[in-house]
């Protein structure tokens, strides 16, 4: 008897001993927290989003002021070639067959059209004759016509654009033979809301990217604005916008001509400021915006001036203590309240 009335003393004294070695725990647990975050500076440029394409600069077109019947191809588009390079072979024989025709009247009779034609069979090009009667709705004759030419040459040296002619091919007068860009010079065409034009002047800097960039960004500058809006549509919405062209600071391989791009123009200069999250801002009833700070233990009204709203915080211009945590939006209602106060850590990141 006497054994078990000690082994009961002795778990009942265990039992309090336990209780009370978890008594603070249970304590510190029945108090409700408070969530509060440390003011972080955080630097911010603002920013316009827009697209656009890639366009080459300095490009050299040529145009043939005659008839050409094209013999032979030497080259094709995006070839590198020099000044003097021979790109193509005219047919001489045929290019002035057809000259001839052009040459004769303002506007082509009956007869002379038969002729044409009679001409064109006698070549094979019956197709592209009738093609090319169609195309002269104006009629005009051929002024002071340059001397055929047998060989197609660059004027300046850089990459070909475009190469328009094909052997057997027949060139109207007036088609564009090719282009040329001289030299590695590019600049990109971004398309910019109305709305958001008063804010772009030329000088400001852009950070250019694209899908077919990869994972390069290319620095440029603001050369110039359009002098006039065009109405453009997306999806089945129109849309007004303006045309802004930037010209890149330092160009690669990667650049060409006809890439999609996206641009962020800088249109203000960068700020660092002590930002706080949202969700640690309210506003009273006259819409004015504060904050609690935890400020020698005690939870302190702080009325703030909001400088810049962005996508998960905002840049405090003044009324926030930079080395005071600051509460959370839930924790609003704490004056003189207990509180167990949790550190949010890197929430800005």
């Amino acid at each position: 008897m006497g054994v078990k009335i000690k082994v009961f003393l002795l778990g009942f004294v265990f039992l309090v001993i336990c209780m009370a070695a978890n008594l603070p725990h249970w304590i510190v647990s029945s108090i409700p927290t408070a969530e509060v975050i440390m003011p972080v500076a955080v630097t911010h440029t603002p920013t316009i989003i827009c697209s656009g394409r890639l366009e080459a600069k300095n490009v050299k077109e040529k145009y043939t002021a005659q008839p050409l019947m094209i013999e032979e191809v030497y080259v094709q588009a995006g070839d590198r070639v020099t000044e003097g390079d021979v790109l193509a072979k005219v047919d001489m024989a045929i290019s002035a067959d057809f000259m001839s025709v052009q040459t004769q009247k303002s506007k082509p009779t009956d007869q002379q059209m038969e002729y044409y034609m009679e001409l064109a069979k006698q070549y094979g090009l019956e197709e592209e004759a009738k093609q090319y009667i169609a195309q002269q709705t104006t009629g005009e004759k051929i002024e002071n016509a340059q001397p055929l030419e047998q060989y197609i040459k660059a004027e300046t040296s850089g990459q070909l654009l475009s190469f328009l002619p094909k052997e057997g091919q027949l060139l109207d007068a007036g088609s564009q033979i090719y282009s040329i860009q001289a030299g590695q010079n590019y600049q990109a065409v971004l398309e910019v809301s109305e709305a958001n034009i008063p804010q772009i002047y030329p000088g400001d800097k852009v950070v250019i990217t694209g899908e077919g960039l990869g994972e390069h960004q290319y620095s440029a500058i603001v050369r110039s604005i359009a002098p006039s809006a065009i109405q453009v549509f997306s999806g089945l919405e129109p849309k007004t916008i303006v045309e802004v062209t930037a010209e890149f600071c330092a160009e690669d391989e990667m650049l060409r001509p006809g890439l999609s791009v996206q641009g962020q123009i800088a249109v203000s200069d960068t700020t660092t400021m002590v930002s706080v999250p949202y969700e640690a801002i309210s506003q009273d009833e006259n819409n004015r915006e504060y904050v609690y700070q935890l400020i020698d233990g005690n939870a302190a009204k702080r009325y703030i001036q909001v400088e810049n709203e962005l996508s998960d915080y905002v840049q405090v211009a003044n009324g926030l203590e930079r080395s005071a945590p600051v509460f959370l939006q839930n924790e609003r209602s704490i004056d003189n309240k207990k509180y167990r106060i949790v550190y949010l850590e890197d929430w800005h990141e």
